[in-house]
Parts: structure tokens; sequence; C-alpha cells
């Protein structure tokens, strides 16, 4: 029997390196203008040629898609890709794990690579949500969890993430709401602040310009407004909750011994640690509301596998930046403590002290998060990826760019926990 190191964080002894990576423009809105082709398309052509590479080189395709079949009753959707992508007769995959769809392609196409079966493949996460009503919104994410014994009670993603966030709130505060909703709203002016300047972000605005645009200036009038930031579910308000998006991204990953051959490799990234990790569903079998189980063991066995203590402080010395899966301002503490970013009774303060910020002790989501950038569900894995292969590679605006990068981690998530990956990257 494999240890627990080595089911969660296999070795990687191919040293797989990330040649090019590749995302569209997040967008969303009540009519749909773009093809899963599209989107694929797009982001497929951007890291194709970040790597240098063609579609010959390619051995293996795989298409993250998560509610295609719901949606737009298209399933089957990798033999489409491959198609349009001209890779017709190479095996192809399409595969689904609700939000942490992205992580999983990586993880996966990494099995691959370590097999021997594939030296270098291209994975292609892809999600298109406009065009629904909002009860069909809330359908199709309720899908991510157990449809059993969740859904037909009412537990939606935003009620159990406000659970989540109540807890956190009791632990950290001893129940005061008035603050702890203050430093959820935190989050949301730090993740906006960071779209301002991802030109393919969703919301590339902050919060205070919405507010002036709305006739208010002082931002905490605009935010504690229920005219403007209604109660979704309690504690959770309007700007705690990340939006229905399209969109796609993807990238290449190849063998360091083949991927010295593609021009690609001169910016490319190392997967020094991939760890993915099941937990509990439904919820409520869940030992605990104040992490989530998975993302703690993901995060705890890529810090083992690459020689990391797992410490906050000696954490904070290695790893630079980070991009967590934020689908709610809740879900991000939630994060940076199952990463132990922080001690877990720091985390919730953590925004509000500009611990997390671009000059803070350790920057979170400089691209805005799902928060701001958008979340389009099989896609957003692989967007942090793309996000942290430019700040890797020096090429995100001036104004989030973190100098001296060591370690970028990604944290992706499925659901309430179900499957959580993380992920960690260094420069060639």
């Amino acid at each position: 029997m494999k240890s627990e190191l080595d089911r969660v964080a296999p070795p990687l002894a191919r040293e797989p390196i990330i040649l090019g990576a590749g995302q569209t423009a997040f967008m969303g809105g009540k009519v749909r203008t773009k093809t899963l082709r599209d989107l694929a398309g797009e982001a497929a052509a951007e890291a194709m040629e970040a790597a240098g590479a063609k579609a010959e080189d390619i051995d293996l395709l795989i298409v993250p898609q998560a509610m295609g079949g719901i949606i737009l009753n298209q399933a089957n959707t990798s033999p489409l890709i491959a198609e349009h992508l001209g890779l017709v007769g190479i095996p192809s995959i399409r595969l689904e794990n609700a939000c942490a769809s992205g992580s999983v392609g990586l993880h996966t196409a990494l099995t691959a690579i370590e097999a021997g079966w594939a030296d270098t493949v291209l994975v292609v996460g892809i999600e298109i949500m406009s065009g629904i009503s909002t009860a069909m919104v809330q359908k199709v994410l309720s899908a991510g969890g157990d449809a059993t014994y969740e859904v037909p009670v009412g537990a939606t993603f935003p009620g159990l993430y406000a659970m989540f966030g109540t807890r956190i709130i009791h632990e950290q505060l001893g129940g005061d709401f008035k603050q702890g909703m203050e430093d959820l709203a935190y989050i949301a002016l730090k993740n906006h602040h960071n779209a301002q300047y991802n030109k393919k972000a969703q919301f590339p605005f902050t919060i205070e310009s919405l507010a002036q645009k709305r006739g208010v200036d002082d931002v905490w009038e605009f935010l504690n407004n229920p005219e403007f930031n209604p109660i979704i579910s309690w504690p959770l308000r309007l700007f705690d909750c990340s939006p229905t998006t399209d969109g796609g991204a993807a990238c290449v990953i190849s063998a360091k011994d083949t991927a010295a051959s593609y021009s690609g490799f001169a910016h490319g990234a190392q997967i020094i640690a991939s760890a993915q990790s099941t937990g509990n569903m439904p919820q409520s079998l869940a030992p605990t509301l104040s992490s989530l189980p998975a993302a703690r063991l993901a995060a705890r066995a890529a810090y083992n596998r690459i020689g990391l203590a797992d410490d906050p402080e000696a954490i904070r010395k290695r790893v630079s930046v980070v991009e967590v899966h934020d689908c709610f301002t809740s879900a991000e503490v939630l994060a940076i403590g199952d990463l132990n970013l922080f001690p877990r009774d720091e985390t919730l303060a953590a925004a509000r002290e500009g611990r997390t910020a671009i000059g803070g002790e350790i920057p979170v989501n400089t691209s805005g998060g799902l928060k701001a950038k958008g979340h389009p569900i099989a896609a957003t894995g692989l967007a942090q990826i793309y996000t942290l292969f430019e700040q890797l590679n020096h090429e995100v605006a001036p104004e989030v760019q973190v100098n001296d990068i060591d370690l970028a981690l990604a944290h992706n998530v499925g659901g309430t926990g179900g499957c959580a990956c993380v992920n960690i990257l260094q420069k060639v």
C-alpha cells in the first residue's frame, strides 16, 4: 500500500514543465456570445504558441468540462475539442470534478507523463454559464453537491459557505458578526483592487469605483447598504460571492527530458508538487466547519513532497504568491487556513490587516481571484496556473507583479471540499 504522501502528492520523477499557458477573457451575462469550441480554441492557441508546440507534438488531450451536459446538452466534449484543435487521432479525455476540474485535469496529465504514456499533454478547461436563468444556475451548481442529501433540503453552495463563514466568525471573533462581515468585505475589496489590473478579468474594476458610479463616495456606506449589497445567505452578501462566468484556460505540459526541445522551455515553470485529495460528501459528514480537510491534506502533502515544513513562517519564507479558490470570501479564509499561511485564528483578519495584499506578507489572488476575475467552473484551476505562470515570467501588470518569486502555489476546490488540489510551481 502506498503512503499517504505517495497517494496524495506522488513523486514527479520526470520533472514536468509548463511550457505555455493561455486564458480567454472571462465574461458573463444573459446573452451567450461564444461556444465551447471558441473558448477552447482561444485558450489552446495562446498556450501552444507560448510553448512553441504544434498539434503533432501533443500526445494526449485532456478537457476539463463540468456543466456542459446540463447547460448545453453537450457531453462527450473531448472529441469535439480535439476535432476543433486538429488533434483527431490522439487519446482525449473529458473529466469533471466540479470546480476543481481544471486542477484535476492538470494532475491527470502528470499521471500520464509519469507513467510514460505521454511526453507532452495539452489540458484545456472550458465552461459556459451564460444565457440561463438564476434558477437554472442554482440547479447547475448544485450538481456539484450531494443530490440526495443536500440539494433537496436547500443546502446550496451560498448556504454552505455561509455556514462556514458563520462558524469562522464564531471561533475567531466570538460571534461579532458586524466585525466578521466587515473582515469578509475586506477580501472582496482586495480582490477587486487586484482585478482592475487584469485585462482578462470579468470585473476589472474596484468596488470603490463602482460605488462612485452609483453616487456613493464612501465604500463602506455602499457595502452596508442592502440596496447595493443585499444578503445572499447570511452572513454572505452580494459582494462576497463570485459570479457565473464563461471562459477557457489551457496549458501545455511536458516532461523535462522532452521539454528542452521547445522554445517555451526558456520561460517554463516546473511543477514541483501536485496534490489531490478527496473530502467528505455530503458536508454533514465532515468533522469541522472551519476547514476543508481535503484541502488541508493536499497542502500538507504538497509541502512534504518538496521538503517544506508545514509551518506558517516557513511557508511564507518560500511561497511568494498564491492563487486560492475564493468562490466566496469565506472560502478565501478557509483556504489560507488550510494552506497554513497564517495561524488559523489570524486568517479572518488577514485581508483587513493587509497581510494578503500586494506588498503584504504573502499576496493572495493577484488575478482578482474567482471573486473578481470570474469563475468558469472547469477552467478555474487552469486559470490559476495561467496567472502564476505569468507571475513567474513577470508578465502581469506591474501594479500586481510580485518580485523575487521563489515558489508559486495554486489551491483549487471542488464543491465544499469533496475534491481539493494544491500545485506548487517554480521557475525553470
